[in-house]
């Protein structure tokens, strides 16, 4: 694990060179780099990009041969990168216009290949294709005033996946292909993180919000609120081999929690 002081090292090395070293004609900081030590710096540190990567919220890695980044900036471009050797090469980029929130990856069309969403700062989802960085899909500008969280997950089990989205306090679902809205809660909530997947052994995925809550997939009604809310940095694990997954998380202290939805109770902390 990389210690915070060679970690913010990097991060501010990588920044600088994919901001400066790829994206000719866009600006000032994103002007090719004349120094003549850069790439070598840069072979240097390709090792750490999964690490690296994993920590930073608008950048991806995405396994294979060859590899790949994406990497989306304040400026609003998202960046595609090809590892070649050990240099990242650029492929293409798109311009979303506003500044990017939050990179990820996700199979949306079941081909067993990663879409990437893209979460820019005025509330607007895009969904791009990984090779092309083409839109697929995104949310209507000024729909939202704000997206706190999303993920993807196919809740009625038909194959297809959808969006679900916490904005504005509601939940929304939408139909990837259509890009139809399906289904908005009455009820409002307030979380930063949402998450699927099989809670309770029922064979079915809920939704867990960050603030506690768990809802069925197929009327989305509420299941089990925690009390003590699931926190932050939240993740399903099956931490028991029981083939149920738990939820774990860090509490409002910082403490790592482990909590059952099944037994309806915190495992351990």
């Amino acid at each position: 694990m990389l210690s915070k002081g060679l970690y913010s090292t990097i991060l501010l090395f990588v920044t600088l060179v994919i901001g400066t070293a790829v994206a000719p004609g866009v600006g000032h900081a994103e002007r090719e780099s004349s120094r003549a030590g850069a790439p070598d710096l840069l072979n240097m540190n390709i090792t750490a990009l999964p690490d690296l990567a994993a920590r930073i919220p608008t950048m991806e890695y995405v396994p294979g041969s060859p590899a790949h980044v994406v990497y989306g900036t304040g400026r609003g471009f998202v960046y595609l990168f090809t590892m070649s050797g050990h240099r990242l090469r650029p492929v293409t980029k798109i311009n979303l216009w506003k500044g990017i929130k939050d990179v990820d990856l996700s199979d949306l069309d079941g081909d067993g290949k990663p879409e990437v969403l893209a979460l820019t700062k005025e509330a607007v989802l895009y969904a791009l294709d990984l090779k092309s960085l083409k839109i697929i899909w995104n949310t209507e500008e000024g729909y939202f005033e704000g997206i706190s969280c999303f993920t993807v997950a196919d809740m009625e089990q038909d194959g297809e996946s959808e969006i679900i989205l916490l904005a504005d306090n509601h939940l929304f679902v939408f139909d990837i292909g259509s890009g139809y809205e399906r289904w908005k809660s009455l009820e409002e909530y307030e979380a930063t993180d949402i998450l699927a997947g099989d809670v309770d052994g029922d064979g079915m995925q809920e939704l867990v919000l960050s603030n506690g809550t768990v809802l069925d997939s197929r009327l989305y009604e509420e299941e089990w609120t925690y009390e003590l809310t699931f926190g932050h940095s939240m993740d399903l694990f099956d931490i028991d081999s029981d083939g149920v997954l738990e939820v774990v998380s860090l509490d409002g202290a910082g403490d790592l929690q482990i909590v059952d939805v099944d037994d309806r109770a915190r495992q351990w902390q």
